[in-house]
């Protein structure tokens, strides 16, 4: 079973390079469009200004999902659903090893 857990790997986040708009201020938050269409918010570091460019990290939908619903959702239906995932994960693992 560990060893089946240790092969699934989550996509990594995507990385991007952005340039801070005109007339936004250090501190700001900005709404990006990621390459899979969803729009997420990026604060700018106070050491930048307007017009620089900057390297963000966009996490995987699933990524954003659990961020979103962390502290939402009682323990005992993420262990539930962390059983399913496991066991899917196993079942893909053993068909793919074959």
């Amino acid at each position: 079973m560990k060893a089946a857990a240790q092969r699934v790997r989550a996509r990594p986040a995507t990385t991007m390079e952005i340039q801070i708009p005109q007339g936004t201020a250090p501190g700001a938050t900005l709404q990006v469009r990621a390459p899979d269409g969803r729009t997420v918010k990026v604060r700018v570091p106070p050491n930048l200004r307007a017009g620089q460019r900057m390297r963000i990290s966009v996490p995987t939908a699933l990524e954003k999902a659990a961020e979103e619903t962390c502290g939402r959702v009682p323990p005992a239906a993420v262990k539930a659903l962390a059983g399913k995932m496991m066991a899917c994960a196993r079942r893909i693992t053993t068909r793919t090893s074959s």
